[in-house]
């Protein structure tokens, strides 16, 4: 699977993660843009400053 820069920035801006992170996780789960979400926030990674809007 391909996972465009789209999709990476969309996590990056969602999860306040680093592109390496966005990509890896996006990998993950089959770049499904929510469940590398749900993972993320799991594990505690979403770093201060998510963006809830």
């Amino acid at each position: 699977m391909t996972i465009s820069i789209e999709q990476i920035d969309s996590l990056r801006k969602r999860a306040n993660v680093n592109y390496k992170k966005a990509k890896e996780e996006l990998e993950k789960c089959n770049g499904d843009l929510v469940e590398a979400l749900l993972y993320l926030e799991e594990q505690n990674k979403i770093k201060p400053g998510y963006d809830f809007s």
